[in-house]
C-alpha cells in the first residue's frame, strides 16, 4: 500500500536478514512474536501498527519504506488482511 511517498508492505521473514536502516522490534529479546503486554491480541496489534504507520505516513516524512516483517505464516497473515481492508477503505 502507498500512502503518499511511503510504501507500506507485509513479508513474513525473518527480521535479521533484511536489508534496512533501522529494525523496530516490539516483541521481545528473543524476537517471537507474543501476546504482548496484558495479552494483546495479535489482531488488534496488528491494526493498531498499520493504522499508525498510514497515519505517520500522511505527514510530511521522508520515509520510503514501512516493512511490517512477521515471523510464521499466522502472524503475517493478520497484518497482511488488514493492510489489504485499510487498502480497499482507502
Amino acid at each position: 500500500m502507498r500512502v503518499g511517498s511511503t510504501l507500506i508492505e507485509t513479508v513474513e521473514g525473518d527480521i535479521c536478514v533484511q536489508t534496512t536502516d533501522a529494525i523496530v522490534n516490539a516483541a521481545n529479546t528473543h524476537l517471537w512474536m507474543g501476546a504482548g503486554v496484558g495479552g494483546f491480541p495479535i489482531v488488534d496489534c496488528a491494526e493498531t501498527m498499520i493504522d499508525v504507520a498510514i497515519e505517520h505516513s500522511t505527514s510530511s516524512t521522508t520515509l520510503e519504506l514501512i516493512r511490517f516483517v512477521l515471523l510464521g505464516d499466522e502472524a503475517h497473515q493478520f497484518f497482511a488482511d488488514i493492510l489489504r481492508a485499510r487498502e480497499a477503505d482507502a
